[in-house]
Order: structure tokens, then sequence, then C-alpha cells
């Protein structure tokens, strides 16, 4: 096949690819500075006589070596061009595999998102209420106490943690998490709703009627006793439990500065 063929099959090929252009690209190259060398010589020899005196053939060979030479220049650029658009095909149909593949775990991903993270947020939640409610409960029992006794009940997240209290660097989860809603998310499931201040202010309002100003005013005076009793009792209590805990710090505090003066001695005997 001449290389007048391979170029127009090349060109009448929409399915060629950039391998096939660039070696064909290639050869027409090389055959392009072949014909330029050929179409040099042929007008050297055109201008001599005694190489070539018939000056018609003389001429039909010069014209036919330049015309040769000027044809390849002349097709290098299409073919080019025709490499570029190959070289984009190839570069698109390599993004679209990639592209697919990236969709496929996408969906995936999607799927198991929509599946699981609403369980996971109901689960979640439930868990938080619980465990608020279960901290009132004891809030409850330690704010009823008896006198004499110390001991108290932690928070369930405290305790579910490992932690004595909260801190900067250790701070409450349940307290600063927030968890949206999965239909709204502009919306939180997690922290309850803070009641409004109108809700508020309706609940703090007296009731129309005053029991302490009935034939019950007694029942009342004895639950108001009884309230400031236990009010009395849960400071007494708190009091208590500060001034062991302060005692048990000092004691500590003591037994360290033992502990240190010991090494201290220690150290200057080796010295």
């Amino acid at each position: 096949m001449s290389i007048e063929q391979k170029i127009s099959s090349a060109l009448a090929n929409l399915n060629i690819g950039s391998t096939d252009l660039t070696e064909l690209i290639g050869e027409v190259a090389e055959a392009a500075d072949a014909a330029e060398k050929s179409a040099a010589a042929e007008k050297e020899k055109a201008l001599d006589l005694i190489v070539s005196p018939d000056i018609d053939k003389a001429h039909e060979t010069l014209v036919a070596a330049e015309l040769t030479r000027d044809r390849l220049k002349a097709i290098l650029p299409k073919l080019r061009h025709r490499l570029t658009e190959a070289l984009a095909i190839e570069r698109h149909a390599r993004w679209l595999t990639d592209y697919q593949r990236a969709e496929k775990l996408r969906d995936q991903a999607a799927q198991k998102f929509a599946r699981q993270f609403p369980e996971l947020l109901d689960n979640l939640i439930a868990l938080l209420r619980e465990a608020n409610e279960v901290d009132r409960e004891c809030g409850r029992v330690n704010s009823s106490a008896p006198n004499g006794e110390h001991r108290r009940l932690n928070l369930v997240e405290l305790a579910a943690r490992g932690l004595s209290k909260f801190t900067r660097s250790q701070p409450s989860i349940a307290a600063t998490i927030q968890l949206p809603e999965w239909q709204q998310s502009s919306t939180f499931a997690w922290p309850p709703p803070e009641p409004s201040f109108a809700a508020a202010y309706a609940a703090a309002m007296k009731p129309s009627f005053d029991p302490r100003y009935s034939a019950d005013w007694w029942k009342v005076l004895e639950q108001d006793n009884a309230e400031r009793a236990k009010v009395t009792q849960r400071r007494q209590a708190e009091a208590e439990a500060a001034q062991v805990t302060s005692r048990e710090a000092y004691e500590a505090s003591l037994q360290q500065q033992e502990k240190d003066r010991e090494r201290q001695a220690q150290e200057r005997r080796r010295l």
C-alpha cells in the first residue's frame, strides 16, 4: 500500500487510534523529507542542459517531484489535527470508565448511608434520652440522701467514659453533640428544643386558685415545711461531702509531701 493510500485510509477511518496515527505521521514526515530532497535534486537536473536536454520532460519530472513534496507537507497538519481528536476521544473514554467506577462506588455508599444512618440516628437519640432520664433520677436520689451519707451517683456519661467530671479537654458529649432530623436537616432532633419564653412564662404563672388562701392552707404549709427540710438536708449533705473531699485532698497532699521529702532525702544520701 502506497503512502497516499495509507493516508486516505486513515482519514476515512473514524475509529482509528492515536497509536496508528502517530506511526503514520512519522512515516509521512519521513516521506515529505525524502520528497523535499528529491524535488531539489530534480530541479538541479532540470537546470542542467546536458543532464536533461529535453525541457518538457525535465519540467514534467520536476513538477511531479515538487507536487509530491507539497502534497505530503500539506497533509501533515490534517493528520496532526486528526491525532488531536483521537487523543481527546481516548482521554474521554478513559475518564468515562473512571467516572462509571466512581459512580458505582458512590451509589453503593449512598444506599448504605440511606439504609443505616436513620437507624443509627434513632438509636443514638434514644440512647441520649434514656441517659438524660436516668441522670434526672440519679439527681433526685442524690438530693434526697440522708445526713451522714456521702455516696452520690455520677452522671451516666461520666460513668460510661470512666471520668469523675467533665473538663475543657474532656467536655460532655451529650451536652455538645447536635443531631439533625433525617428528613429536615436544618432542625435538630438533639438536643431537645428549649421551651419558648411564652411557654415558660405561662408555666410560671400562678393558678387562679391558690390553696394557701383556702381551708386547706395548713396542708400547703406542711408541704412547704417538708420542701424546706429537704433543701436543708441536701445543702447539709453537700457541705459535708465538700468537707470530706477537702479533707481527703488535704491528706493526699500531706502524703505526697512526705513522699517528696523521703525521695529528696534518698537523693541526698546517694550524693
